[in-house]
C-alpha cells in the first residue's frame, strides 16, 4: 500500500449514519505523548515531534486554538470500544471523518479542518 495516500477510503469505509469516512489505519502503538484510554490529535504530520499534542478522554464541543483547524495526524487510544468522530466546526457540527478505536493516522487526508469531537460508534 502507497503511504503517501494514506488513509484511503472505500465505499466499504463509509460511516453510513453520518455519511462520513470510517477509514482503515494501523493500530495505535505504545506513545508517551498519547496515554491509552485518550485521542490525541497533532498539529503535525507523524505525530508533531515539534507540535503540542491535544490530549483527551472527553468530549469536546470547542478544541482548543493551538490545534483548531491544524489537525494533521491523530491517534484514538480509547478503551471504551468508541470510535471519535471529528468534526469541521464547534458544537459538534458537519462531521468531517470517524477514527475507529485503536487507530493512528500520521497523515490526515482531509487536514486542517478539525474544531470539535464526540466518542462515538464508526
Amino acid at each position: 500500500r502507497d503511504l503517501h495516500s494514506f488513509p484511503t477510503r472505500r465505499s466499504s469505509d463509509l460511516y453510513s449514519s453520518l455519511g462520513v469516512a470510517a477509514l482503515a489505519a494501523p493500530a495505535a502503538s505504545a506513545d508517551p505523548t498519547c496515554s491509552s484510554a485518550e485521542f490525541c490529535v497533532w498539529g503535525q504530520h507523524y505525530y508533531g515531534p515539534d507540535s503540542e499534542a491535544f490530549t483527551t478522554e472527553g468530549n469536546y464541543d470547542n478544541w482548543p486554538n493551538y490545534i483548531e483547524n491544524k489537525d494533521s495526524s491523530l491517534k484514538n487510544r480509547g478503551t471504551t470500544g468508541k470510535g471519535v468522530t471529528v468534526f469541521r466546526y464547534h458544537d459538534q457540527t458537519t462531521a468531517i471523518y470517524c477514527a475507529p478505536r485503536g487507530v493512528a493516522w500520521p497523515d490526515l487526508n482531509p487536514e486542517d479542518l478539525g474544531s470539535s469531537h464526540y466518542w462515538t460508534g464508526c
